[in-house]
């Protein structure tokens, strides 16, 4: 699934080619994906909308439309976004803006898109979704990290994963973020003192800007609205690299399964 360097990417990628501009035409291919409202006035509302803003709430994208409506967009498992591209099986909505055009395809079909106005946009972002602050914000602060790990028995990175307490992190940076805090996911969250909050803290907001940095990570479906892979993948240092080399240290990394999902780490780097 597309996290926060994924997401932050498309939208920065959107936000520098459609701000300005109208969606002069809507094709809905799958009408599946389309959550709210109805198809015929999804498409009906959007058509000559002019594009104010693209934003990022989580791994929720935000697009603000002239007169008060925002086009939601859900990635999921494998949801894109990918500008001039022929339309193929997987293609469910075309946006026509000019003379460019904006695929979203979605393999799993598990992503949506919904068109709301400002109320039902709070609604969603505070009621359904109840965003955690976000780790590359000010607000995302030692302290904060400090008194929402405070006595907790969970797992310390199925709190990471909890985007009630931190939007958008998931999988891959929960556990690129603790390899580098020397940290085992399988710790109770209240085990940890001072010292290694600390270290998580900054583990987490220098993972998740190098990413950023590196458009994001393709080791699945994901790539960038032109079509192209993210590169951070490349400079994994446990996930999805069970069984080979520690980078660090030379031992064989390990995978196990917390929360149904799989978790890569090393027995002699983490504690």
């Amino acid at each position: 699934m597309p996290e926060l360097p994924e997401v932050e990417t498309v939208v920065r990628e959107l936000g520098r080619k459609l701000k300005g501009r109208s969606i002069n035409d809507v094709r809905v291919l799958y009408p599946g994906v389309i959550e709210f409202p109805s198809v015929k006035e999804f498409v009906k509302r959007l058509k000559n909308k002019k594009i104010k803003d693209v934003a990022r709430r989580g791994k929720l994208i935000i697009i603000n439309l002239h007169g008060g409506d925002y086009l939601l967009v859900h990635l999921k498992m494998t949801g894109q976004l990918v500008f001039n591209q022929e339309p193929h099986k997987h293609t469910r909505v075309i946006f026509k803006i000019g003379k460019d055009s904006l695929n979203y395809n979605d393999l799993r079909k598990f992503g949506f898109l919904l068109l709301t106005d400002e109320k039902g946009l709070d609604e969603i972002l505070n009621q359904r979704f109840r965003f955690g602050p976000e780790p590359l914000m000010k607000e995302f602060t030692f302290d904060y990290l400090y008194e929402k790990i405070r006595g907790r028995s969970t797992p310390i990175k199925s709190l990471l994963l909890d985007q009630r307490i931190l939007a958008g992190i998931g999988n891959i940076y929960a556990d690129e973020a603790l390899f580098l805090a020397k940290i085992r996911p399988l710790r109770k969250a209240r085990s940890l003192n001072r010292a290694e909050v600390k270290s998580l803290h900054r583990a987490i907001k220098k993972v998740l800007a190098l990413a950023v940095k590196h458009g994001g990570s393709s080791s699945r479906n994901y790539v960038r609205t032109n079509g192209a892979e993210g590169t951070f993948h490349k400079l994994h240092n446990v996930y999805q690299r069970h069984g080979l080399p520690c980078k660090v240290c030379g031992r064989p990394l390990q995978r196990i399964v917390l929360g149904g999902r799989g978790t890569h780490y090393c027995l002699k780097c983490q504690k």
